[in-house]
């Protein structure tokens, strides 16, 4: 073997471990890529399944909340209606005052179609609903079912001790 021969196989040889190396590097970047890149996907899907959670959270709250707002409306009028009068006093049947009682049970009504697992027939939510005869017993018996809802719910940390 002369010296030519021999330089041109070393320089092939040099160049095919060349291109070699080159060829696992680029491949040990490419790995890395795709790692990174499934880090990033599931980090990703992480963030996304937390921001569903709190939206999830937050449309329970504010249906809560609507619910929590019509029953605190029955209670006005009911405390309206019963101190414009010296004795227990339930509107007759026709009355402007039975209609007004009637608008907020359906209201109630269909903000509670939302929670048929939280609040069954027999909760002080559910029974406001079904008569005209309220009660405050009935009615704070709500406030205090829906008060529980949001704790539960998270919404109202400082009422735990009420």
């Amino acid at each position: 073997m002369n010296l030519a021969s021999f330089l041109v196989s070393l320089a092939a040889l040099v160049a095919v471990v060349v291109i070699g190396v080159r060829t696992l590097d680029q491949g040990e970047r490419s790995a890395k890529s795709s790692e990174q890149s499934a880090s990033a996907a599931v980090r990703s899907a992480v963030a996304s399944e937390r921001a569903a959670r709190i939206a999830e959270g937050d449309a329970l709250l504010r249906r809560l909340e609507g619910l929590m707002d019509v029953v605190l409306q029955m209670r006005e009028l009911f405390n309206d209606q019963v101190s414009a009068h010296d004795t227990m006093w339930v509107p007759g049947y026709g009355a402007p005052e039975t209609l007004a009682r009637t608008a907020l049970m359906r209201l109630l009504e269909g903000r509670l179609v939302l929670f048929p697992e939280r609040f069954g027939a027999q909760s002080s939510v559910a029974v406001l609903t079904t008569t005209h005869l309220w009660s405050s017993t009935y009615l704070e018996g709500a406030i205090e079912e829906i008060k529980a809802a949001l704790r539960e719910a998270g919404a109202l940390p400082g009422l735990q001790g009420e």
